[in-house]
Order: C-alpha cells, then structure tokens, then sequence
C-alpha cells in the first residue's frame, strides 16, 4: 500500500482530529508496561445491618457500635407507677379485712363469754333454788339438760379460727425475660 504524502496527511488530520500519532498499544503491552500501584478505589462499606448478622448466632464479627439499650419511656413509668400503686392497694385492703376478722372474732368472743357467764350464773341460781326446795328433782334435772344443751350450743358455735396465712397472689411476669426466653427458641 502506498504511504500518503505529507499534502493528503495533513489533509486526513481535519478528518480524524482525535487519531493519536502512535500506534496503540496492544492490552498485553499495557499490563507489561505497568507498575503495580494500589488501586484508588475502595470496595464498598458493608453495612450496619450485615455487620448486625454477622455478629448474631453463626457470626463471628464484633458489632461495630455497642447496642445501647433503649430508654424507659414515659408509658414505661407510668405502668410501673400503676403496679406499685395497685400494690400498695391490695396491701391496705388485706390489711383492713385483717384488722375487721380480728374485731369481728373479738365482738364475738365478748358475746360468747358474756353468754357463758350468764349460763354459769343460770345453773348455779337452779342449783340455790333446787336446794332450797323450790323445784323437785326432776323439774332441777330437766332445766339442768336445757342449760346444759345450750352451753355445748354455745361452745361449738365459736367461730373457727381465722387462717394465719392467706393465699399469696400471683406474681409479676417479667416480660423482658419472657422475651428473651420466646427469642432464644425461634433462634433454635
């Protein structure tokens, strides 16, 4: 083929303005004629959620930032005020059922005592009144049975004693370790 000439060359250059005067260089020449510098580029930041995965079961990556637990909320303290005040309340109100069964067993006690004594006074006016002839030996033995009817009446009508030891309330779930346990299981 023939070589242009320095006329048709200069001509051609309007045509092809971007040619480069040299050859290119073939992609085996680049690589050759290269030296081995770090690339600027980075690859790209993971992120925090995969970080997050990988630090969970089978992960064996540190978190990059400590989990800070969350802040107790406003409904948080009021639903601890509400426990403690409902606490409080079922305290005074056992309290107060102790206080009125031990005033209700005392009022009693007084009337059976009272009741008693008043039968112990009957017998022993039935036995003057038997000794001074007033009542035959059968009418003393029949209202001598009537008294002592009514004392044992008396005497098994007592109220039971009360129970010393009430039945304790259910206790308070913790719900955080509720969770925990319920997380623990869907992990396994």
């Amino acid at each position: 083929m023939p070589t242009p000439t320095q006329g048709e060359f200069e001509s051609s250059k309007g045509l092809f303005p971007s040619l480069p005067a040299t050859a290119p260089a073939t992609p085996s020449d680049e690589k050759e004629n290269q030296t081995s510098t770090p690339s600027k580029s980075t690859a790209p930041k993971t992120s925090s959620f995969s970080l997050l995965a990988k630090s969970g079961p089978g992960g064996n990556a540190s978190p990059p930032v400590s989990l800070v637990p969350q802040k107790r909320g406003f409904e948080d303290q009021l639903i601890d005020l509400q426990r403690n005040m409902i606490d409080t309340l079922r305290h005074r109100s056992e309290e107060e059922q102790v206080v009125k069964r031990r005033k209700a067993n005392r009022e009693e006690r007084k009337l059976t005592l009272k009741e008693r004594n008043q039968l112990m006074l009957e017998r022993k006016e039935l036995r003057e009144e038997f000794q001074l002839g007033v009542y035959t030996i059968t009418e003393y033995r029949e209202r001598l049975t009537k008294l002592d009817l009514r004392l044992q009446l008396l005497e098994h009508a007592q109220p039971e004693p009360t129970r010393t030891h009430t039945r304790s309330p259910s206790p308070d779930w913790n719900f955080s370790q509720l969770e925990a346990d319920m997380s623990a299981e869907q992990e396994a």
